[in-house]
């Protein structure tokens, strides 16, 4: 059977799964399906990308590994289809994410998407992110009014509760030596640099000195901003579609509404 595309949920520390995570992916799939299943083995071609989507097959899978860069890496080593909607198992989202995201992905031919998530805890900001890669910095992206469906966002870095990318970004990082999600492992991917830049020298600098208040060396080098700065080195511009909204579950649902905007810098 020929596969469109992949949806996928890594593993966390804990392996478990929320009651609300599983009830969302079964109403999202059940959509999805709905709206683009096709015959097995059924493959359209699509040539205007402002044509109405073909109906195709998906495969949905999870990544086996309990550690949550493993799980990536299984992911983006095996998915089938030219692409995968990669899923953290702490949210949930309305039944049409899964079709927005695909349906945004395709008419636009991205080769990098996010939905909008935030973070799990006050002050809520969301989780797109401007960043230095050289100076390890992330500039965070608030809003300052309400969010209303809009253009894509053009963004640096993100987290990967709802990332989805297409194979040859994935085949291009794996010909560089380096597997997509591997955490604070930056300056191993030599060739992928495409300067003389002394990374030694810019490593030691950045250790002691030009972390911002607050952050450590482990948080700023997580396996996603690591997918992220590898992808931007080889030319691949992330998005993020804001209108797709996955929501963080902590003590409460964490919503948009909840972010503390009064203090908030807002990056130029």
């Amino acid at each position: 059977m020929n596969y469109r595309g992949t949806i996928a949920y890594r593993s966390n520390l804990g392996a478990q799964l929320s009651e609300g995570f599983l009830h969302s992916v079964v109403m999202a799939w059940d959509f999805l399906n709905k709206n683009y299943s096709g015959r097995p083995g059924e493959v359209i071609e699509v040539n205007d990308i402002h044509a109405p989507l073909p109906k195709f097959n998906f495969h949905f899978m999870r990544g086996l590994s309990c550690m949550p860069d493993e799980s990536a890496n299984q992911i983006a080593d095996t998915f089938l289809g030219d692409w995968v909607l990669m899923l953290d198992t702490d949210h949930v989202f309305a039944a049409d994410a899964f079709y927005e995201m695909v349906t945004t992905f395709e008419e636009n031919n991205l080769d990098v998407l996010v939905g909008f998530t935030q973070k799990r805890a006050a002050p809520y900001h969301p989780v797109i992110y401007k960043t230095d890669f050289n100076a390890l910095v992330d500039f965070e992206t608030i809003f300052p009014d309400p969010i209303q469906r809009q253009t894509l966002i053009p963004i640096d870095s993100s987290g990967a509760a709802c990332l989805m990318v297409r194979r040859k970004v994935f085949d291009q990082i794996k010909m560089n030596g380096e597997r997509p999600f591997q955490p604070r492992s930056k300056f191993n991917a030599l060739t992928l640099r495409r300067d003389t830049i002394d990374l030694r020298e810019i490593a030691n600098k950045m250790y002691y000195f030009s972390l911002p208040d607050g952050r450590n060396i482990f948080e700023t080098f997580s396996e996603d901003s690591s997918f992220f700065w590898r992808a931007k080195m080889l030319g691949f511009q992330a998005y993020c579609a804001p209108w797709i909204k996955f929501h963080h579950l902590a003590t409460v649902l964490v919503e948009e509404s909840m972010i503390q905007r009064d203090d908030s810098p807002i990056p130029k």
